[in-house]
């Protein structure tokens, strides 16, 4: 009987830290040791669209329609709003390793 009470209490301890841990290593981690995220990926100013193609508030999808290459320096990435254990989070993965070709806007 004895050794089981020592048991069980061994495991509450073990709990208890790992909640602790938790608790204490989490918002750590995304304050101080993860850093701020990378900046939002963006078109370069550079490559210019064509006229008809420009950003508009309401985009004409049938002018985007064709094959769009993926051409080298492409990046693919994402990034989400997160909440883990209370702390506000943004999680960013991004990749150069893109081949292929996507569907054109207008095939949506």
């Amino acid at each position: 009987m004895l050794s089981m009470v020592r048991r069980l209490r061994k495991w509450f301890i073990a709990g208890v830290i790992v909640v602790v841990v938790l608790a204490v290593g989490a918002p750590t981690f995304i304050h101080f040791i993860e850093g701020p995220p990378p900046a939002k990926l963006v078109l370069p100013k550079d490559k210019a669209l064509p006229p008809e193609l420009e950003i508009r508030a309401a985009v004409d999808m049938t002018k985007l329609a064709g094959t769009w290459n993926i051409g080298a320096g492409s990046v693919a990435g994402y990034r989400v709003q997160e909440v883990l254990i209370g702390q506000n989070s943004t999680a960013v993965g991004r990749t150069e390793e893109i081949w292929g070709r996507p569907p054109s806007p207008a095939s949506r």
